[in-house]
């Protein structure tokens, strides 16, 4: 298998993954409240094409779940309209929250709902 195709579907494997991951927090709870935080292509970046959260927010969507999005380079406007969810603005009120982009500004809030946080860039250890 080449190379970049073998890459590609680690990636694809791995948003599976963190999708599995929510599932299992949430106990598979239908029309559970999932928050993405970190919607561009990586922090500090504002580009959403190779974002790996919009086939994360698709899939999520897939299974039922209402999915909220966060990213300090988006407006509420832009998240809404660019990546077809609503915005996260109550970390409290997710039933768990996908952590996409190293997003510290965000770390003392998850900290106190980690059993609720899938943490793909290691920003709360």
């Amino acid at each position: 298998v080449p190379l970049i195709k073998a890459a590609r579907q680690l990636n694809d494997d791995m948003i599976n993954y963190y999708a599995d991951k929510v599932g299992r927090i949430t106990k598979n709870k239908k029309n559970g409240k999932v928050g993405v935080i970190g919607l561009s292509y990586r922090e500090g970046v504002k580009e959403k094409a190779y974002s790996r959260s919009v086939d994360l927010i698709r899939l999520l969507k897939d299974k039922g779940y209402e999915v909220y999005g966060l990213d300090p380079l988006y407006t509420n406007d832009e998240i809404k309209n660019e990546f077809k969810v609503k915005c996260l603005d109550n970390l409290k009120k997710m039933d768990a929250i996908v952590l996409m982009n190293k997003e510290s500004r965000y770390r003392k809030d998850l900290l106190k709902l980690k059993g609720k946080v899938v943490d793909v860039k290691n920003v709360l250890k």
